[in-house]
């Protein structure tokens, strides 16, 4: 290091790893730093006693923040913002974070018509390297705009003239192809 010799001072280490073809040669005194990252699930629930009204297409926006690694004289690594989404009952897991505290938080525009939990956070560690949060909700308004509702009615006409149907023409939409005839 610098102009001193540390050679017969130090020694090389290769703890076990089960890192594919990790190729560490200790007699080339390699230096290998094998980088492990954390992973953070971000799960759906809906309250027992409640349901998801369209549960194969309502879907669920939540922002995962780091808020990075201060160091005192700046940032070693910065915050971040993720966006997940989760349609249904389900979950998505983010792989590749670095350690450190996540918050969890649902898009409150999204899910409006949800209870919404409140934010959550798990802090990922090389003792913890992996974490689940839980966002748990229940459904409190079960209309898409308000509480109306929409039906379509269908009349049979019996073949009587006095009921046929017209179909409803858009002005400047109607087809003019058979006014020659």
């Amino acid at each position: 290091i610098g102009e001193t010799d540390i050679d017969d001072h130090v020694s090389f280490v290769h703890a076990d790893c089960s890192h594919e073809n990790c190729g560490f040669d200790a007699e080339a005194c390699e230096f290998i730093l094998h980088v492990n990252t954390c992973s953070l699930t971000v799960q759906k629930a809906i309250a027992e006693g409640s349901k998801l009204q369209d549960p194969e297409h309502q879907s669920f926006i939540f922002k995962v923040h780091y808020q990075g690694i201060p160091d005192g004289k700046g940032t070693i690594i910065p915050s971040a913002d993720y966006n997940v989404l989760i349609v249904g009952a389900g979950s998505r897991t983010i792989v590749g974070l670095p350690v450190g505290t996540y918050t969890v938080s649902e898009d409150t525009y999204w899910s409006w018509r949800y209870t919404l939990d409140e934010n959550k956070s798990a802090t990922l560690s090389a003792e913890s390297s992996v974490a689940t949060v839980t966002m748990t909700n229940e459904l409190k308004n079960k209309f898409w705009l308000s509480d109306e509702a929409v039906a379509k009615n269908v009349f049979n006409s019996n073949c009587s003239p006095e009921y046929s149907p017209m179909p409803a023409i858009i002005p400047g939409k109607e087809d003019l192809t058979d006014e020659a005839d």
